[in-house]
């Protein structure tokens, strides 16, 4: 197992994937550098790099240790006071619209799309599986073709797919397509959820759709930071590391930086985090051992390298969202989606510029 692999084993901060500029603090130094490393293959070798899709809602589909087929959504998947796992899609229909304090025609709507789906997803589960696959519903019915294109917007995003390519064919032949993530079994373990593992009918299950050519990689600026981050890495390193009293400290940078990517003010990650962690729910005890930390000047080297990482990593997707392949995202007219995963280092290339996303 490469080191990158291991890090991307054992990290506890945040979730599976990472934004690949979070590596500097969710890893310290060596997350740092895994992170210029990662942007340095992409110049040769985008082989793992894939589409991030922007479906939804979340779907959730199997059988139960029984072996009745189940369709539901998140809620219905979680609900405690209500069954949310139906087994037919009358009761999907009637689960959905049973919820809440009134039944609006968009609730309404909703419950007799996800119902008509019904009979792809059922027809797409062998009879064997004994557990649930969790995925993003992308169309719930064949998209229509404009220019020789496939069009669907599941979510914000809207998905133009050439009809004559390989995934276009796939999507002809298909009424429902949805991008799936995990499996968990029926203990509730999860793994990597396989495509192969279902049958393709009606249901279209979107396989990775990998990027189609390498983009030009700024080797200069990779080996300025590189030379920075080995200059500071000892002090980040140990302002990162766990302390009595503070074991958290990742995760109170976790969510400052998420916070700020919500609120649109990312550009001003390295100055706002005094004012931000003294108006926090970090308790008053905790602030204070972290305005006393002898490494506290550290903080501003941490989000400069974070935003100097984000800035080549924004220019890798602009260049993927631009080169010519068979699936285009855009968004209101304007090229480029919700991003990119780098499967060999779990991680994601998000614009957040674009996306005023946290986790």
């Amino acid at each position: 197992m490469k080191f990158h692999e291991l890090l991307a084993e054992e990290r506890t901060v945040g979730r599976e994937l990472q934004h690949l500029e979070d590596l500097v603090f969710v890893d310290g130094s060596a997350g740092a550098l895994e992170a210029l490393d990662v942007l340095k293959q992409f110049g040769t070798d985008v082989s793992d790099v894939s589409i991030k899709w922007d479906g939804t809602p979340a779907v959730i589909f199997g059988r139960n240790e029984q072996g009745e087929f189940i369709l539901t959504d998140l809620a219905g998947f979680g609900a405690k006071k209500y069954n949310g796992r139906v087994t037919s899609a009358q009761g999907l229909a009637d689960m959905i619209m049973s919820r809440g304090k009134e039944l609006t025609d968009e609730r309404r709507a909703y419950a007799l799309a996800m119902a008509k789906t019904w009979n792809a997803f059922e027809s797409a589960t062998p009879e064997n599986v004994r557990g649930f696959f969790h995925g993003d519903l992308l169309y719930k019915q064949t998209p229509q073709i404009d220019d020789n294109n496939y069009v669907f917007t599941p979510n914000k995003v809207t998905y133009t797919v050439k009809k004559d390519s390989d995934i276009g064919r796939r999507i002809a032949r298909s009424k429902v397509g949805v991008v799936v993530h995990t499996f968990a079994d029926s203990q509730g373990n999860k793994r990597k959820a396989d495509v192969k593992d279902l049958n393709e009918g009606e249901l279209f299950v979107m396989p990775p759709v990998i990027a189609q050519s390498a983009p030009k990689i700024n080797t200069n600026a990779i080996a300025s930071i590189e030379a920075a981050v080995k200059k500071y890495a000892a002090g980040i390193d140990k302002l990162l590391a766990p302390k009595p009293g503070l074991s958290d400290i990742k995760n109170i940078v976790y969510t400052y930086v998420n916070q700020m990517s919500r609120a649109g003010d990312f550009k001003n990650l390295e100055n706002r985090f005094d004012d931000w962690l003294k108006n926090s729910k970090v308790s008053a005890n905790k602030q204070s051992k972290i305005f006393a930390l002898p490494e506290y000047k550290y903080f501003k080297v941490i989000f400069a390298l974070v935003l100097k990482i984000q800035e080549l990593k924004n220019n890798v997707i602009d260049q993927l969202d631009n080169a010519e392949q068979d699936v285009v995202a855009n968004i209101a007219g304007e090229r480029g989606g919700e991003g990119y995963v780098a499967s060999k280092s779990k991680t994601k290339l998000v614009p957040r510029h674009r996306f005023r996303l946290g986790d």
